[in-house]
């Protein structure tokens, strides 16, 4: 069993070390979900350890995108952690990817796997987005603005749903905030646009992806390319597009879309 450090334990955020602190580490935060009340579980996932990469869960009591009064000092604990480890790592889906760009000055990785990460809940840097709706926080944007607090040099890969007209409005918020990331559109995905390759049996090369020195880009777009036919989130994210089309169609032309 790897040892477990709790780094920091606040009533908003707790960050726990899985596994020595030093040498390789992962950072990975927690993801929305309705009702969030609690931190849940926390545990070093069966592929870091594998790896003899430590694990650093970052993880947020409530759905405030890590956003709250103590995101300030867990941004001091983890820039004092890091300085441990010889190479640093992060991978996040959808909130937690928002919450590793709000956080990444603290964190300094040198790669991180973003997957469908919002630019912000607040309507004054979104104002086309519908996010600000889960948004269950108490701050505002000038606390979340990822101009301010986010590395803008940051290197990693973006991964997004080009036709979820949120994903695609959101990766292009942050490819021009952190243009060193790099562009990996994995159409009918579904978000977060993992979700596809998760439900094949393929989450590995997220996660292979996450520990990288440079973009894995290709690789993941090879995968998602195995899985298209066969899976049945995409046919069907692909059948709602083009019914909508279709209807879009009817009501522009006056006619059916042939």
């Amino acid at each position: 069993m790897s040892t477990q450090t709790v780094l920091y334990q606040s009533d908003h955020l707790r960050a726990v070390v899985f596994g020595p602190m030093s040498g390789r580490l992962i950072v990975t935060f927690d993801h929305w979900s309705r009702g969030k009340t609690d931190f849940g579980t926390s545990q070093h996932a069966r592929f870091w350890a594998k790896n003899d990469v430590s694990q650093l869960s970052v993880k947020t009591k409530r759905n405030d995108w890590f956003v709250n009064p103590d995101t300030g000092q867990l941004e001091e604990v983890l820039r004092k952690a890091v300085e441990n480890f010889d190479h640093v790592n992060a991978l996040g889906f959808s909130m937690g990817a928002y919450g590793a760009l709000r956080l990444s000055k603290a964190l300094g990785a040198d790669h991180m796997v973003l997957v469908s990460p919002q630019f912000s809940v607040w309507a004054d840097h979104a104002p086309d987005s519908q996010w600000w709706k889960r948004y269950e926080g108490a701050l505002g944007p000038v606390d979340g603005a990822l101009k301010d607090h986010g590395r803008a040099s940051q290197q990693g890969d973006l991964i997004f749903d080009p036709f979820d007209p949120e994903d695609a409005y959101h990766a292009r918020l942050c490819l021009h905030c952190f243009p060193s990331l790099t562009p990996v559109p994995l159409p009918f995905a579904g978000h977060p646009a993992h979700q596809a390759m998760s439900e094949s049996g393929q989450f590995r090369p997220f996660q292979k992806a996450a520990m990288a020195k440079t973009s894995m880009r290709g690789h993941i777009l090879t995968k998602f390319k195995t899985i298209r036919r066969t899976s049945d989130r995409y046919q069907q994210n692909l059948a709602r597009y083009l019914k909508a089309r279709r209807a879009r169609g009817e009501t522009e032309k006056g006619h059916p879309v042939r």
